[in-house]
């Protein structure tokens, strides 16, 4: 990847960044990071019930 198209995505991704910043609070991150990790383990769990049938 050239020079330019790096500090271009870098640019794009910093503007990203701050624009949720913006709606996101430490307590929403919270959430959210818990969401994720509860829908992590539902998928592993129905993964281990899939391979216990074959």
């Amino acid at each position: 990847m050239a020079e330019f198209e790096k500090d271009y995505v870098m640019r794009q991704t910093k503007l990203a960044v701050k624009g949720l910043s913006v709606f996101l609070k430490d307590e929403s991150v919270d959430e959210i990071m818990q969401l994720d990790e509860q829908q992590s383990g539902q998928k592993k769990e129905q993964e281990d019930k899939s391979e216990k049938k074959e």
